[in-house]
């Protein structure tokens, strides 16, 4: 999903996006008053599609918490958020397919994927050590 169809989809589920300044988180999300997500307006537009899609993961899942929440509990849900993001914007399927087509380093296939570069390789660990996928390679030692 591109940036676009991520904000068509926000619109499809009644999300409100805010595009303001958020210079010490960069993007933020809540279900108060039904969700809505915050953007900084200042962001690259890597950096907005990943959070974009991070933020509407935490909506789509649920997984919202308040800052007294025990860190374990928290990166639970940052990790739940970050799955659903992982699915839409670097599917496995497209990213073997990238692979195919001789792009190998993490940091290639973030600008590939309009990512960044910690996204992908977040997305990376997901896909080959928590769902155990096997990337086919050309270059076997890099994964």
């Amino acid at each position: 999903m591109n940036t676009n169809e991520l904000l068509a989809f926000a619109d499809e589920q009644g999300y409100s996006v805010i595009y303001d300044d958020f210079p010490e988180c960069g993007s933020l999300s809540t279900d108060a008053d039904g969700y809505a997500v915050g953007i900084d307006k200042h962001l690259n537009s890597r950096d907005e599609r990943t959070r974009l899609a991070h933020e509407l993961g935490h909506c789509e899942t649920g997984s919202f918490y308040s800052r007294y929440i025990k860190v374990q509990c928290r990166k639970q849900l940052e990790n739940k958020a970050d799955r659903w993001a992982f699915e839409r914007l670097v599917p496995a399927e497209d990213i073997q397919s990238a692979l195919n087509n001789g792009i190998f380093e993490s940091w290639d296939l973030a600008e590939h994927f309009g990512v960044t570069d910690e996204f992908m390789i977040k997305a990376l660990q997901h896909y080959t050590g928590q769902k155990g996928i096997v990337f086919s390679t050309y270059k076997e030692d890099y994964f």
